[in-house]
Parts: structure tokens; C-alpha cells; sequence
């Protein structure tokens, strides 16, 4: 499948004329790009979507599936990328960076609907995530309790985290049970992906079931405020089924986790 790529460039410089901007097409593959021939003095050379080669202090972004272009350099030059692209029955015209940190990035698209009508999308993407439950040979199981601040109140949920840039699953869930809750685990059981929202937010959430378990110290960050819970699996499950616990991926593994043992025994 091969993409259209436009890259629209303007020198803002009052002694710059219109003859110095204008739009350089190009075709793309999908898992790679060719060399971007010079374009008025600038040129780019990347080698694929992941692992691209740009001039100094410029940033090729990949967001959403997607490539973002953000130039940042002495000179005062407005870059654009458009990506005509199809996204399902949507198509993509052009994808705008509005907000950026080290956990999320937060897009505006410009698109033309499956109704045909022009519209506008913002998504948001976060880092991938793990929740993983601790179960002992008792079936008693590790939940945390700590303050939400996007939330205002505490909330009861499994162990959770941020998965880093080219770390494995299973490294991130024995990194996260032991910075937060103190424990280590000889057998990590997948109980498969869920998403946070499938509208707006792209997080994919992947669950484990910790077992065979080892306490040791805890090394919380400095922004946690972590108490733990060690109740039985079948008072977990009902605390998701009466509402106290509400944090999705926290109801989705414990239910999982439940039905994994019904279908052990």
C-alpha cells in the first residue's frame, strides 16, 4: 500500500517572495520511505518509520500510525506534512500536533468522514500500559490503593504502569509489582490486551496474572501514594461488580483472573 505524502514548506522571512515556498509530492511505502530529494536547500533522508535521519534539531514523529514532522530550527520555518491517507472509511488530509509530553501526544486530524462531509478528529495516544493482579497459593490477591488526581479520590486498582520505549511486556509487569507493591513473580500468566477507550484515547493495556510470588521492598515514585490491599480474589470481584472498583483495566483482569481459576479447578 503506498501513501501520498505532501511536505508544504514557507521561509518566513519578509525578504523571501512566494517562488521560495511551495509543496513537494512524493510516494511512500508504507514500512519504508526513499531518499526525499532537495527540496528548495532541504533535504531529508529517512530509511523507515521508526529509524529516520533528519538535519539537526529536527524531529520526526510517529503518531498514531501516522508521521508528524516537527522542525525545530534557528531560522523561523513554518513546516507542514500531509498525509493523504485512509484510516477505515475515514481519510486523513492532514494531522496536527497540538500537545506533547513524555506520556501522551495529542492530535488534531483534518478528514473527510464515511459521510463524505470534511471534518475534524482529535485523538489522543498515551504509552502502552500493564495491569497485572498478584495472586498467592491462597488465592488472595495484591491491589493497590492511592490517590487519583484527575479523578480527586482514591481508587482501588490492580498494579499498573507505563511500558518505555522497547521494553518487553513481561519486564514492565515484573518492574511495575516490585516498584509498587514489593513482590516478585517466577510465573506471569498473559490474559491478553484492553483497550482504555476505543474512541479518542489509544492505549493498549496489556494484563498478567502474577503468581509464585516473592515480597521484597517497594520503590514507589515520589508522585505515588500507594497502600496495599491483600483480600481474597472472590472480595475482588465483588468490589467491580458493586462499583468500588472502577478503573477498567483493574475490572477487566480480576474478572479475567476469576474465570481463569473456575476454569482451573
Amino acid at each position: 500500500m503506498w501513501s501520498i505524502v505532501y511536505i508544504r514548506w514557507k521561509i518566513n522571512q519578509p525578504e523571501q517572495d512566494e517562488k521560495h515556498s511551495g509543496v513537494k509530492q512524493i510516494q511512500a511505502a508504507k514500512e519504508g520511505f526513499p531518499k526525499i530529494e532537495n527540496c528548495n536547500g532541504f533535504k531529508i533522508l529517512t530509511t523507515s518509520l521508526a529509524n529516520s535521519y533528519l538535519p539537526t534539531n529536527n524531529q520526526l514523529t510517529l503518531i498514531a500510525g501516522r508521521l508528524l514532522l516537527l522542525i525545530r530550527q534557528p531560522t523561523s520555518i513554518a513546516k507542514e506534512i500531509i498525509m493523504e491517507q485512509k484510516n477505515g472509511p475515514w481519510t486523513i488530509q492532514k494531522t496536527h500536533q497540538k500537545y506533547q509530553n513524555s506520556f501522551i501526544n495529542v492530535c488534531e486530524d483534518q478528514v473527510v468522514q464515511p459521510d463524505g462531509q470534511p471534518g475534524m478528529y482529535a485523538t489522543v495516544k498515551m504509552k502502552p500500559g500493564v495491569a497485572i493482579l498478584p495472586i498467592d497459593s491462597d488465592r488472595n490477591v495484591y491491589l493497590i490503593r492511592q490517590f487519583r488526581y484527575a479523578l480527586g479520590k482514591e481508587s482501588i486498582e490492580v498494579v499498573c504502569g507505563a511500558v518505555e520505549e522497547n521494553e518487553p511486556w513481561q519486564e514492565a509487569a515484573q518492574r511495575e509489582i516490585e516498584e509498587e507493591v514489593g513482590i516478585k513473580a517466577s510465573e506471569l500468566i498473559d490474559l491478553g490486551i484492553v483497550d482504555l477507550d476505543t474512541s479518542i484515547v489509544r492505549c493498549p493495556v496489556q494484563m498478567f496474572l502474577a503468581k509464585q510470588l516473592a515480597l521484597t521492598e517497594t520503590h514507589q515514585e515520589g508522585t505515588e501514594t500507594i497502600k496495599t490491599l491483600h483480600i481474597p480474589l472472590n472480595t475482588a470481584v465483588k468490589m467491580v461488580m458493586d462499583n468500588v472498583i472502577t478503573h477498567a483495566p483493574s475490572c477487566v483482569l480480576i474478572l479475567k483472573a476469576f474465570n481463569e481459576y473456575i476454569n482451573s479447578d
